[in-house]
């Protein structure tokens, strides 16, 4: 089964279900312990705008997107036929009449053999874009820094939006996190004092204690107490949740001790991570870390 409609092997059959995000949720929606939500991709997204059937856009429109014009090995053939056919002042010869024909690679397979023309909007890619390619996740957020200073107080806010998934940040895996880690340094690059704001858990392992928030959906076993545990098979609950809905926007602030003179560098990053590093590190995987956007200001 499958999402073309006039499909021509035998035994293939058109279904709606191929085209609509409802067809992912049977794998991206999971309860264990008789109600604690572990994986809600599909939820999430169908509690979010991106669900309108008028404005919104499904998950295959994200992560199975529409193939782009493509001629492979035949471009500068495919390039000079386009030319020819421009600037020839009629019909091109046979051979080179077929090869025009094919230049828009609108098929699977060669007509000849039995395959069928296609509008190249109907032919998808099926490479999954996810929290494996970087252009993809650096696309679907945005941040922003600004300053103030008072009364010998320098006060930083932070800005995370979910500007691009169309489910919560991160999703999926309960393994997943994202840490925003903010520094701020005098001229001679030692840290300012954190007098107010947030700081990063234990569990951020090396990022721990730095200022910052985290993102993440934290599980708690009942049986072991365990917080955070990443066998969400067991008897856990969610001990607290700090992931961005679709295009929602989380604020922080932090406060930090003035130098008397010299500029401040604040640096943010946004680190996301697709496992915890004590995880990986007691696994022996080899994850690094993922920087989703970065931000510098320099306040004189």
């Amino acid at each position: 089964m499958g999402s073309v409609e006039d499909v021509a092997a035998e035994g293939d059959t058109f279904n709606p279900l191929y085209r609509e995000s409802a067809y992912c949720a049977a794998c991206h929606y999971q309860v264990v312990n008789e109600g604690t939500l572990i994986y809600n991709s599909f939820g999430e997204w169908l509690a979010s705008p991106y669900s309108d059937p008028e404005t919104g856009r499904t998950c295959q429109d994200c992560h199975m997107p529409v193939a782009p014009p493509h001629k492979g090995r035949f471009e500068g053939v495919y390039n000079a036929i386009d030319w020819l056919e421009e600037n020839a002042g009629g019909e091109l010869p046979g051979p080179l009449s077929v090869l025009a024909a094919r230049s828009d690679r609108n098929f699977f397979v060669l007509p000849e053999k039995g395959g069928q023309y296609r509008d190249p909007e109907e032919v998808h890619l099926h490479d999954m874009p996810g929290v494996s390619d970087e252009i993809f996740m650096r696309n679907a957020v945005a941040m922003d820094l600004t300053s103030r200073s008072h009364n010998g107080e320098l006060v930083v806010q932070a800005r995370v939006m979910n500007k691009g998934a169309g489910h919560h940040i991160p999703t999926g895996s309960p393994l997943r996190q994202m840490f925003l880690v903010i520094e701020a340094t005098d001229a001679s690059g030692a840290p300012l004092t954190l007098k107010q704001g947030g700081a990063l858990p234990e569990w951020a392992v090396d990022l721990a204690g730095a200022p910052g928030k985290a993102f993440a959906k934290v599980l708690r076993d009942e049986l072991t107490g365990e917080e955070p545990t990443y066998a969400h098979w067991r008897t856990v609950v969610i001990a607290e949740d700090t992931r961005i809905p679709a295009r929602a926007t989380d604020i922080s602030s932090y406060t930090f001790a003035a130098p008397e003179n010299g500029p401040v560098t604040v640096r943010a990053r946004l680190v996301f991570r697709r496992s915890p590093l004590d995880l990986q590190q007691w696994k022996g995987w080899d994850d690094p870390d993922m920087i989703l956007a970065e931000k510098e200001l320099v306040i004189e």
